[in-house]
């Protein structure tokens, strides 16, 4: 892979990078990164110079990561601006994704979950874990009411490219 030297002195420095995954996204992805394992990367997404939560990402998945000057430069602005006190990691393991989903599954946190190399059907889920296995997890989906469905959803780790949680937009369905 060929990154983990600099993902692991900007999670040390607590300093930005930008993440290409040309395979599964068009969009780079700028963040700060938290945790890395041999499969995994948990980051602070960065949206703005605003911190909107976390994301969990495969590394196979990472083509490219860029720290040069443009990454330096918005060091400094989310420096000035106070955001590095809000940082903070969240009590969760990383080391595959059953355990990442088993974290979720103790903390009861809303996620949103994306398929992104999934060829047809639906490739973007957004609701709570009810249960996890050794291949596939069980997820509670919420509709766009924030209204929980009744049957529950068998998603393939195999099959997920990248999960969010703690962002802006699950904030409201928090509190409903």
């Amino acid at each position: 892979m060929g990154y983990e030297n600099i993902i692991k002195s900007c999670i040390a420095s607590k300093k930005q990078v930008t993440i290409e995954r040309e395979d599964v996204d068009d969009e780079p992805i700028t963040a700060i990164p938290i945790m890395i394992s041999q499969e995994l990367l948990l980051i602070h997404y960065l949206y703005d110079f605003y911190i909107d939560g976390y994301k969990v990402l495969c590394l196979l998945d990472i083509t490219k990561i860029a720290r040069g000057e443009i990454e330096e430069f918005h060091d400094e602005i989310i420096h000035k601006e106070g955001i590095l006190n809000l940082l903070c990691a969240p009590k969760v393991s990383i080391c595959s994704w059953k355990d990442f989903f088993d974290s979720m599954l103790k903390e009861n946190r809303l996620i949103d979950i994306s398929l992104e190399k999934v060829q047809s059907g639906k490739t973007f889920f957004v609701g709570k874990v009810r249960a996890t296995n050794e291949n596939f997890l069980e997820l509670q989906e919420m509709d766009g009411l924030a209204n929980y469905k009744c049957e529950i959803t068998k998603l393939f780790y195999k099959d997920i490219t990248l999960v969010s949680f703690g962002n802006r937009s699950m904030s409201f369905s928090l509190t409903k």
